[in-house]
């Protein structure tokens, strides 16, 4: 059930498990060994897995059946950006205006990602051009 539900919600999150590997500092292969039942996580990792994915460890366990997202007041814009500065590979982070980052609520930080995506998808097409 675990593995089932990890890969439904990485695919669903959009992340490879290379980028989910990244989020919660481990390899891709870990996270496929998780998704193919080789091995299991630790609980501190899937603490890690849970908020990675904006669940809840019962979600990932079976122990409920639909997943939670984290609750408004436990959103923290900062951890989310930064989530995203890594799994972008983002390094020059000098621009940001750290009082108006901290204002975003969800909607806003899905919409910084899918930004996030579109300069990561453009600079592969520029790549790709040269």
């Amino acid at each position: 059930m675990f593995s089932d539900r990890l890969r439904h919600l990485r695919k669903l999150r959009g992340l490879s498990q290379e980028s989910l590997g990244k989020i919660v500092n481990t390899t891709k292969a870990t996270i496929s060994n998780y998704e193919n039942e080789y091995s299991s996580p630790s609980n501190s990792m899937l603490v890690d897995l849970a908020k990675a994915l904006n669940t809840t460890t019962d979600y990932l366990l079976g122990n409920v059946d639909s997943y939670e997202r984290i609750k408004e007041k436990d959103f923290d814009p900062l951890v989310e950006i930064n989530k995203l500065i890594k799994e972008y590979g983002i390094t020059d982070s000098g621009f940001f205006d750290i009082d108006k980052w901290k204002a975003m609520g969800p909607e806003e930080i899905a919409q910084l990602e899918n930004y996030f995506q579109f300069l990561s998808e453009q600079a592969k097409k520029k790549n790709l051009d040269k």
